[in-house]
């Protein structure tokens, strides 16, 4: 492994409402191997109107030899709390960012696999894989089929984006061209992948780490067909909101009307195999009618807004 960067990493997590999530994603920090070189520190960003992530912060702060921030931040929206733990990282010129959800779980070598890859490969970012776990009374064709990214990469191998539940990223990057999560995205969510197709075009390296794994334990509230074609619907329509941002409303739409009717057409042609398919092979094509449904949905001008329904507690 080559050196890494001495100084201050911060781990950012955000936060609406989900304490005992909270608390196993905070607990699960404590077995975290950290090199010698880093300082480490953790920030929770509370997106709760009465605060109630605070009272799981200091309880944890007393179990670990890390100095833990809490912050709250009362604009609602997933955006809002991004910026801010960005906004902090940058005030307290913190080296790196670690970026969690807050209804994960670490292992203990997940921070010092990506610092490795960091220094290996020289990147600008580092995204690790999550591991999903369904919940005892989920479908057994849930099992069948990858519906919620638990995919495997070489590590090293660069990325053309990705997602904010398990990266790394470069500081010195963020302030050299000042990027941010745009606010048109707050409530819709695909924040993160409009972030890092930024973080690219502007000449951002993003590399994958296999063995910086992290655990989310699937809620029942996910574990179904319709949160399955529900998921569908929403990157259809931020796919269409993301592009509108960066190419304009005309010609967004006609891209994303070309890619909603080839869609169509995919789910069309095979729908009549229907009777003979698996319930996860249906559950695949019905997606692509999804997904070309949200992106009409938001050509209208019509609202969605994801984060407006919290899964777990």
């Amino acid at each position: 492994m080559k050196d890494l960067k001495k100084g201050l990493y911060l781990i950012g997590i955000g936060t609406l409402d989900r304490p005992k999530l909270l608390s196993n994603l905070l607990y699960s920090l404590r077995q975290l191997i950290v090199p010698s070189e880093i300082e480490l520190r953790i920030l929770v960003v509370d997106n709760s109107l009465t605060e109630n992530a605070r009272e799981t912060v200091v309880a944890f702060s007393g179990s670990v030899i890390w100095e833990i921030i809490y912050l709250s931040e009362k604009e609602r929206g997933i955006v809002s709390v991004r910026n801010r733990i960005m906004k902090y990282a940058l005030t307290i010129d913190a080296q790196f960012l670690f970026c969690l959800d807050d209804d994960m779980t670490v292992t203990s070598s997940w921070l010092i696999e990506l610092t490795k890859a960091q220094a290996d490969f020289q990147a600008d970012a580092v995204a690790g894989r999550v591991n999903y776990l369904l919940p005892e009374t989920a479908p057994k064709w849930l099992y069948k089929k990858d519906f919620y990214g638990s995919y495997s990469r070489i590590t090293g191998a660069e990325q053309l984006t990705a997602r904010t539940s398990n990266v790394m990223i470069s500081l010195d990057f963020i302030r050299e061209y000042s990027l941010r999560f745009h606010p048109k995205l707050n409530l819709t969510g695909g924040e993160d992948t409009h972030f890092f197709h930024e973080f690219v075009n502007v000449g951002g390296k993003i590399v994958w780490c296999d063995e910086a794994v992290l655990i989310e334990e699937v809620p029942v509230s996910r574990a179904n067909e319709e949160w399955i074609l529900q998921r569908a619907f929403k990157l259809g329509y931020t796919r269409f909101k993301r592009s509108a941002i960066d190419k304009g409303f005309v010609r967004a739409s006609i891209l994303n009307l070309a890619y909603a009717f080839i869609q169509w057409i995919q789910f069309t042609a095979i729908s009549p195999l229907f009777f003979f398919m698996a319930k996860e092979k249906r559950v695949f094509w019905v997606r692509k009618y999804k997904k070309a449904q949200g992106v009409i949905y938001a050509i209208c001008g019509k609202s969605f807004q994801e984060y407006a329904q919290i899964h777990g507690y």
